[in-house]
């Protein structure tokens, strides 16, 4: 028996300032990475994975849904 899925790549960059309240900050931080997506059943159902890294850290994410 065969069921619907759907696999596929991704990459990302993203940009941004970061400071608490009452401060102010001149530094742009910013983070590369990609990942696997895999939808078992339909596309609201999507498990994906990245990796992102950055100048502080390189992180592995696991989730469900995207918010596009």
């Amino acid at each position: 028996m065969l069921a619907p899925t759907g696999v596929g790549l991704f990459a990302l960059a993203d940009v941004g300032r970061a400071y608490s309240g009452g401060e102010t900050s001149s530094t742009w931080h910013n983070g590369v990475g990609g990942g696997l997506w895999f939808a078992p059943l339909k596309r609201s159902s999507t498990v994906h994975v990245s990796l992102v890294g950055s100048e502080q850290r390189t992180a592995l994410y696991i989730g469900l849904g995207f918010a596009f």
